[in-house]
């Protein structure tokens, strides 16, 4: 299992509005790739133009045809031509989850 985590900062909170559609076009298609179990952006409650991701994968071929995916490509696109204050997304090993709720 691989877990993604971080964020996306952009220069302002109408830049992420801006990137909704596509970033909601890709959550999407994304939620239907075989070997994804959770995926999902969610704006920061604190920092309204800091974008989070999450991320789930069953293992590394998962990722990497996700990856290699036309609406990836597409996002990577958008991100691409967005006004970026900061990024960070980080990828971690994971054995099993241990639930807590």
């Amino acid at each position: 299992m691989i877990v993604i985590s971080g964020y996306v900062d952009l220069q302002s909170a109408e830049e992420l509005t801006r990137l909704s559609e596509v970033g909601k076009t890709m959550v999407e298609a994304t939620r239907l790739e075989e070997g994804c179990i959770e995926y999902g952006f969610a704006i920061d409650m604190v920092n309204p133009s800091r974008m989070r991701i999450y991320e789930t994968w069953a293992d590394q071929g998962a990722l990497d045809a996700h990856m290699a995916s036309p609406h990836m490509a597409e996002f990577n696109k958008a991100i691409a031509g967005a006004k970026l204050a900061g990024a960070s997304v980080l990828a971690y090993p994971a054995s099993e989850p241990k639930k807590l709720i």
